[in-house]
């Protein structure tokens, strides 16, 4: 009867090395930790730079009639014109640049020949009508200057002068192109203070006016 006790004994001490010997390995780790080959890495946080966009400015073009702008019978006048108007009246078809803040200005008038003084210019040859224009113009002036001149590779003529009825500074360029009257004239007082200031004046813009008509 001893001997079964210690059979069974030896059995339950069996049993128990062989429960333990089979229980499931912890599969959860001890510590977190990082490990040494781990560098820990902390993000800087980065500010954007703000970026400011250079404002763009467009200039607006210049205002333009009959093929001519503002801008450039400006800069031929010598002055700084802003402003184109059509003025024309009738048949013939006339441009007045100026400055909207002095007031300054120059008429650029383009016309045939068989409109132009009533038709009194149309089929004469250019001497003769630019005679007629020279009449014209001298008659309504005090202390006249005529110069007869290529414009554009046509000739012409520069009357300068004082207007008899206003009593200002003026000054007339004109040639004919292929049967139009290319004419020019001007009395802006902040141009030239002198008739003979305005020959030049003129005569430049009637030079890009003659370039105009093709």
């Amino acid at each position: 009867m001893a001997g079964v006790l210690l059979i069974g004994v030896s059995a339950c001490g069996s049993d128990s090395g062989s429960d333990a010997g089979s229980e499931p390995a912890s599969t959860e780790t001890a510590a977190t930790a990082p490990s040494s080959s781990e560098v820990a890495t902390t993000a800087v946080p980065t500010t954007p730079v703000p970026t400011t966009a250079e404002p763009t400015t467009t200039e607006a073009p210049s205002p333009e009639c009959n093929g001519l702008s503002a801008a450039e019978v400006g800069t031929a006048a010598g002055g700084a014109f802003d402003t184109a108007e059509d003025a024309s009246a009738g048949s013939d078809v006339s441009c007045l640049f100026s400055n909207s803040t002095t007031g300054d200005s120059v008429l650029v008038l383009t016309e045939s020949t068989a409109t132009y003084l009533g038709g009194a210019l149309d089929g004469l040859p250019i001497d003769q009508a630019l005679g007629v224009l020279e009449t014209t113009y001298t008659g309504v002036m005090d202390a006249p200057t005529v110069e007869h001149v290529t414009l554009g590779g046509f000739p012409g003529i520069v009357v300068t002068g004082t207007n008899s009825i206003i009593g200002t500074p003026v000054g007339y360029a004109t040639t004919i192109v292929n049967g139009v009257v290319v004419e020019v004239s001007s009395d802006g007082a902040g141009l030239s203070s002198t008739p003979d200031g305005f020959a030049p004046v003129v005569t430049a813009v009637a030079e890009l006016a003659v370039a105009a008509q093709g």
